[in-house]
């Protein structure tokens, strides 16, 4: 993700780089946070996913 971030002119542009290059590349990028996600994307979620989502993810983060 830094060495990405580094090259793009938007943190978008960055995720999805990161994300779309396989192995766990997409927990590298889940690593940046749902704050750090475009609004449209976290709207394009069913409500209920994303709460489930973001409890698992709190879950974790106590751990």
């Amino acid at each position: 993700m830094l060495q990405r971030s580094q090259l793009a002119n938007q943190v978008e542009d960055c995720l999805i780089d990161v994300v779309n290059r396989g192995g766990d590349a997409d927990t590298t990028g889940a690593v940046y946070g749902m704050a750090g996600l475009p609004g449209r994307w976290l709207s394009a979620l069913d409500p209920v996913i994303r709460h489930a989502c973001a409890t698992r993810a709190e879950a974790l983060a106590g751990l």
